[in-house]
C-alpha cells in the first residue's frame, strides 16, 4: 500500500467542482490530459489510477486561491 487515500471518479469530481474549474484546467494542474480527468469523472465508484489518485490527494491539501489560498 502507497498509503495515499483510496479516491474514486465522485471525489475527483467533488474535488474539481469545489475549485469551480472545468475539466481541461483541472487536468492542467494534475499534469494530465483532458481525457484522463473526463475518465476518471464518469466511474464515479471506480477507484482512481495511482498517479491520478497521488495528484488529488496532494491537490486536496492546497488551499483554494479565492478564498484565502493566494499570496
Amino acid at each position: 500500500m502507497d498509503g495515499i487515500p483510496l479516491h474514486t471518479g465522485a471525489d475527483l469530481v467533488a474535488y474539481r467542482t469545489w475549485l469551480g474549474v472545468d475539466q481541461r484546467a483541472l487536468a492542467a494542474k494534475f499534469g494530465v490530459g483532458q481525457g484522463t480527468i473526463s475518465k476518471g469523472e464518469s466511474r464515479p465508484t471506480t477507484l482512481l489510477g495511482p498517479a491520478l489518485r497521488k495528484a488529488l490527494h496532494e491537490a486536496m491539501g492546497e488551499p483554494r486561491q479565492d478564498v484565502g489560498g493566494a499570496k
